[in-house]
């Protein structure tokens, strides 16, 4: 399959938007992880529209840390809350999420990499970016999701656990693309 001149003008533009958007966000205009998710809908779960595999078809990405798939099933299945993420807390009241990804790990098909269990056997990578994306980003519903309701009710210091970790995933999706244009720099630049 070719990549068209749209798709790769499309890529340019949500790593932009991705990066400025993270620096922002630490920067303390902390809403602007509403941005972040929208663009991670975009790239990594829009069914055929999901501009990531349109860029690279076999692009693989690393499993959480951690991961609740990897535990036996009747251990699994009793976890209330699971935090994969390593953070870092600065001594003044704020948190960073350093390590949601083992990059020791084989990296997944992002279908399999959508589909892991992030906070609980419920609420996995896409659950929390298509809820995120869509409940208080490109809409405002009334009520939030299940998704939503449980990841509001646990607080990192005190910020909403989701917040952080939408960030996290985001860091690291531009970290992977910045990778695809180190190594693929001729086949972006021909048709941009």
């Amino acid at each position: 399959m070719m990549v068209s001149k749209k798709d790769i003008h499309d890529f340019m533009a949500a790593r932009d938007v991705l990066k400025a958007n993270i620096e922002m966000f630490h920067g303390g205009t902390r809403e602007l992880y509403r941005v972040i998710a929208s663009e991670l809908r975009k790239l990594t779960c829009d069914g055929k529209s999901t501009l990531l595999t349109r860029m690279f078809h076999d692009l693989r990405l690393h499993p959480v840390r951690g991961s609740l798939n990897k535990m036996p099933a009747h251990l699994r299945e009793n976890i209330i809350l699971h935090i994969p993420s390593a953070m870092h807390f600065d001594g003044k009241g704020g948190c960073k999420i350093t390590s949601l990804f083992d990059q020791r790990a084989e990296p997944l098909a992002i279908r399999d990499w959508l589909d892991q269990p992030l906070f609980s056997k419920d609420v996995t990578i896409e659950k929390l970016i298509r809820s995120v994306a869509d409940k208080k980003s490109a809409h405002s519903d009334p009520k939030y999701n299940e998704t939503l309701l449980f990841a509001k009710s646990v607080k990192l210091i005190d910020e909403d656990m989701h917040k952080q970790h939408i960030v996290a995933i985001g860091e690291y999706v531009l970290s992977v693309m910045e990778g695809a244009i180190r190594q693929y720099p001729n086949v972006l630049k021909s048709k941009a």
